[in-house]
């Protein structure tokens, strides 16, 4: 088995990983709860507008704690590797560049995976539980600002796919920020944290221009602004990990020619 899938397979294994979905399964409950309609029996509530109430919404949890759930599976790996003594033997054997891809790019996995996991279930309790009798209008009342609201307009469920593969998608770019760090700052800690405390500067950079669209809560949450745009979203993902990918890269490429590293 390649490094690569090892590092995978480990993390899937852990006890980080499987609080990390727990986590994001509740929150999302947390959130469905908030918006659910007292007057109605719980089993009878519709199994879409369930699942939508529990990934959109200004008070949902989702979206709040993204930054710092995408963190905790893989960010601060390579902390865990330098301190333990072992990226020393690994970065012998297959070399710095070859190190750092496979940490960048498995980091990105693990956070899709396990964004992709937890809305995934998420999704299917929802199914299991809830009515099938879907309540149209509410749900396309809902998601009428959507960024996918086209795709709504073809299959709910698709819709629901679709926001799946967008949060897994935005939340890995939010890890690469963590991970990007920990190459400066050699602190679990700031690994986990600093996603969060990032997005909450860009949300305030983005409140003191007035453009919700740059908003990191409003990329994630495609239900928060109306002007948000798929090209946005894409743009918005690739220039954070770009960014990330390079700054770190470069950082950590210069310490192992001085030595820092090892």
């Amino acid at each position: 088995m390649s490094f690569f899938f090892k590092m995978i397979s480990g993390v899937l294994k852990s006890k980080r990983f499987y609080i990390t979905l727990a986590i994001l399964i509740l929150s999302m409950v947390f959130s469905w709860t908030a918006f659910r309609d007292d007057s109605v029996p719980l089993f009878e509530h519709d199994y879409m507008l369930a699942f939508v109430h529990g990934c959109h919404g200004w008070t949902t949890l989702l979206a709040i704690l993204a930054p710092l759930l995408s963190a905790i599976p893989f960010a601060a790996q390579h902390v865990e590797n330098y301190k333990s003594g072992t990226m020393k033997y690994i970065v012998c054997r297959m070399g710095e560049r070859r190190y750092f891809n496979i940490m960048f790019f498995a980091n990105i996995c693990l956070t899709a995976i396990t964004f992709i996991i937890g809305m995934g279930l998420f999704f299917l309790i929802c199914v299991v539980l809830f009515s099938k009798n879907m309540d149209t209008d509410a749900f396309y009342g809902i998601v009428r600002v959507s960024t996918y609201a086209q795709i709504a307009d073809i299959s709910p469920v698709l819709y629901g796919v679709t926001l799946i593969a967008h949060c897994a998608f935005v939340a890995s770019a939010f890890s690469s920020i963590g991970l990007a760090l920990s190459f400066f700052i050699k602190n679990k800690f700031v690994a986990w944290i600093s996603p969060f405390i990032i997005s909450e500067l860009m949300a305030l950079f983005a409140m003191f221009i007035n453009i919700v669209q740059l908003e990191p809560m409003s990329i994630f949450d495609v239900n928060r602004a109306s002007d948000t745009t798929v090209l946005l979203v894409i743009c918005y993902v690739l220039i954070i990990m770009i960014s990330a990918y390079f700054l770190a890269k470069t950082k950590f490429i210069r310490a192992m020619r001085k030595d820092e590293g090892i």
